[in-house]
């Protein structure tokens, strides 16, 4: 169901992933070129594609393809310390540098990465970009947990007991 059994069906077409030679082609694996980049094709609905600028570590040491899934890290200066918090978990990779096929088996050297993201998480990215610096971690394909973020512990106000030293004298019979 929802394959496509005629070639000419497809022309016109932009694969979302590759295919194997013999695969059945689903539909939900390709999209329709209506104009404009081949990115914008690819892009899911209600999502947006982001680009940060990333160096050999950021982009983990050009281990990172297009289809791969990542969380975003943000470190930012508080003034004594600094804090890294994960602001973002298990995101689509649309493209490195300039490239959203995933031909390439060797490590490649990028210097940007687009992201697939919501609105709301693409605002976030942005600020955090702005705050601070980012680091992306490499998830495995297989691992679609989502970690919970740690809850701040706030200290419980600390109350000071004050003992009286309260001395008791017998009434004088």
């Amino acid at each position: 169901k929802g394959a496509f059994s005629d070639p000419l069906l497809l022309e016109g077409r932009i694969a979302k992933q590759s295919f194997l030679p013999g695969e059945v082609i689903l539909e939900e694996r390709v999209v329709e070129h209506l104009g404009g980049s081949t990115l914008a094709s690819i892009v899911e609905p209600n999502k947006r594609a982001v680009t940060v600028r990333v160096n050999d570590v950021i982009g983990v040491a050009g281990f990172l393809l297009p289809g791969n899934r990542v969380d975003i890290l943000s470190t930012r200066n508080t003034g004594k310390n600094a804090v890294t918090e994960t602001i973002l978990q298990d995101v689509k990779v649309l493209a490195v540098d300039q490239t959203a096929s995933t031909d390439k088996d060797r490590p490649v050297v990028v210097r940007a990465v687009t992201l697939e993201l919501s609105p709301a998480e693409a605002e976030l990215l942005v600020k955090a970009t702005s705050e601070g610096s980012l680091q992306l971690t490499l998830r495995n394909p297989l691992d679609s947990e989502l970690v919970a973020k740690k809850e701040e512990k706030k200290e419980e106000p600390k109350v000071e007991r004050k003992i009286e030293r309260v001395v008791y004298k017998r009434p004088v019979t």
